[in-house]
């Protein structure tokens, strides 16, 4: 019996602990000035020439397309803090916004840029 109990303990453990954590997730919704998504428009995900109090400089960047829905997904190992910017080309318009996203390690932040 002791057996038993030993080897169910022991099993629940490495099922825990081979558990895959969660990633640090941002998901950029890009809306039109109506809001509505906007399907192909280029998001830009910069730390860029951010300086670290150890004195290294930063060159952390991720570039995705909207897909149908407007929404773009990236994935990065740890929390951070990220300068959006969004454009499209329609016709002879450029439209274009930004804005800052906080990332938390092991969770998904939802941000919308507006671009106009």
């Amino acid at each position: 019996m002791q057996y038993r109990i030993w080897l169910l303990i022991f099993t629940f453990f490495i099922i825990v602990s081979c558990e895959k954590a969660t990633e640090t997730k941002a998901i950029i919704t890009v809306n039109d000035i109506n809001g509505n998504p906007v399907q192909g428009a280029t998001v830009w995900l910069s730390q860029n020439g951010q300086i670290s109090p150890q004195g290294t400089v930063s060159n952390i960047s991720d570039q995705q397309i909207t897909d149908s829905q407007g929404k773009t997904v990236h994935i990065f190992d740890l929390e951070k803090v990220l300068n959006i910017d969004a454009q499209k080309t329609l016709g002879n318009d450029f439209l274009s916004g930004s804005g800052v996203i906080k990332l938390v390690k092991n969770e998904t932040v939802f941000k919308t840029v507006q671009i106009n």
